[in-house]
């Protein structure tokens, strides 16, 4: 199978193939014939509150895509928490002088007008999702 590649001016020898999207579990499957692959994606931390409560509920684990929906929900609870905001000028000046803020997949800074995140480089070998270039 192919799959496209790309590479960064500052990691020119290091081929990636995604963001974050590629942390799932049926990219963990379909890397189990692969060589290493490397891509960008954050540190996801389990939530057990949300993993029990979700599990009661629909019978099942939360993936990827409900661990980044509680994140958001919780991180604009964050932002509106005490606030009484009435249109979106106040809002913008509500999240930038926030300067930072902590989600449960990270944290984003307000750099020249601009939130960034510090994302990390990961590596899929055989099945297993680990952290890239870490000593073992």
């Amino acid at each position: 199978q192919i799959i496209p590649s790309f590479s960064y001016f500052d990691a020119g020898r290091v081929k990636l193939i995604g963001g974050p999207s590629w942390r799932s579990q049926l990219m963990s499957q379909e890397s189990q014939g692969m060589s290493r692959v490397y891509f960008i994606g954050d540190e996801v931390k389990e939530n057990m509150d949300l993993i029990n409560k979700f599990s009661s509920k629909y019978k099942k684990r939360p993936k990827v895509l409900e661990h980044r929906a509680f994140d958001a929900l919780k991180v604009v609870q964050m932002i509106l928490s005490g606030k009484n905001i009435d249109n979106l000028n106040e809002l913008n000046r509500s999240v930038v002088a926030l300067k930072r803020i902590q989600g449960q997949s990270g944290e984003w800074d307000l750099i020249d007008q601009n939130w960034q995140k510090n994302m990390l480089a990961l590596q899929m070998n055989k099945g297993k999702i680990e952290k890239a270039f870490s000593p073992n």
